[in-house]
């Protein structure tokens, strides 16, 4: 039986307002959707062509044109990439992350987002200002006041180096280490301000699962690589060449950043970039 060829909602990377919570849990509605046409939906038994898709392009090419693919749900990159390749094969995405050219990690809008390694060393550091002002928020604050972060983050650093480890490790080591405060709640703030990937298995197609149980170690360490300077400009034409025309508050809703201009950014043919003041500050864009 075939899949529909229709483009669920949700899978292409820009979902914003009423993102699902960080939490994995039970299968999307548009997952409840793809079960009830084919009961082990599989991008391998989709149609040779479905109009507007591409006859054949790379995979990590679609990845890094897109700037970043949202992964709440392990599933929701294999069906958007699926809509976007007529030969996807579910190993295609799997390969890619076992290999450590893609990872899964916290990115736009303090969500799980897929990204090529390349791009996750400098866009990470772009998006920083949204993950620490989200690490501010009462939920964290709660459990982290009194504590220096600085020793809070370099703790986190310490008990994950060189090692892939199931954060319900980490919480513990940190609950020991900073007694009386939740050990859960410090793991979560460690992970928003420390970069760290999460384990390829991670985003095997369907793999739900617990978030306790996801496995994460630092992205350095995976990608072999330091983190980059962040290149917000990029970022900017990278997504206008993908989404463009679009307007500052496009940009905002979905990368996270603070615009403080109401200029309008569009993109002509080529993708450049006009009439959006690019800047960086620790708000975001300026």
């Amino acid at each position: 039986m075939r899949i529909e060829a229709r483009r669920p909602s949700h899978t292409d990377g820009r979902r914003a307002p009423g993102d699902v919570p960080t939490i994995q849990g039970e299968p999307a509605p548009h997952d409840r959707r793809l079960r009830a046409v084919h009961p082990h939906p599989e991008p391998d038994t989709a149609p040779a062509t479905v109009p507007g898709r591409p006859n054949s392009r790379p995979v990590l090419d679609v990845v890094e044109h897109l700037v970043a693919l949202q992964e709440q749900e392990p599933n929701w990159p294999y069906v958007g990439l699926w809509t976007r390749l007529a030969d996807f094969r579910h190993d295609d995405l799997m390969a890619l992350l076992r290999d450590g050219r893609v990872v899964r990690s916290t990115a736009l809008r303090s969500t799980q987002h897929l990204t090529s390694s390349n791009d996750f060393r400098w866009l990470r550091p772009v998006v920083q200002p949204v993950l620490d002002r989200a690490a501010r928020t009462q939920y964290f604050a709660a459990q982290t006041a009194g504590l220096d972060i600085a020793e809070l983050t370099d703790a986190g650093r310490e008990l994950m180096a060189g090692q892939t480890l199931p954060r319900r490790k980490l919480t513990l080591s940190l609950a020991e280490r900073f007694p009386g405060r939740d050990g859960r709640v410090l793991a979560g703030a460690v992970e928003l301000r420390i970069p760290m990937v999460h384990a390829p298995v991670t985003g095997a197609w369907g793999a739900w699962g617990n978030r306790p149980n996801i496995a994460i170690t630092l992205a350095e360490h995976w990608i072999g690589r330091p983190m980059a300077a962040p290149r917000v400009e990029t970022m900017i034409r990278r997504y206008l060449a993908a989404s463009g025309p679009a307007g500052v508050m496009d940009i905002q809703t979905w990368s996270g950043l603070t615009p403080g201009s109401p200029a309008v950014a569009t993109s002509d043919a080529e993708g450049k970039l006009r009439g959006c003041p690019v800047g960086y500050s620790p708000t975001g864009l300026r």
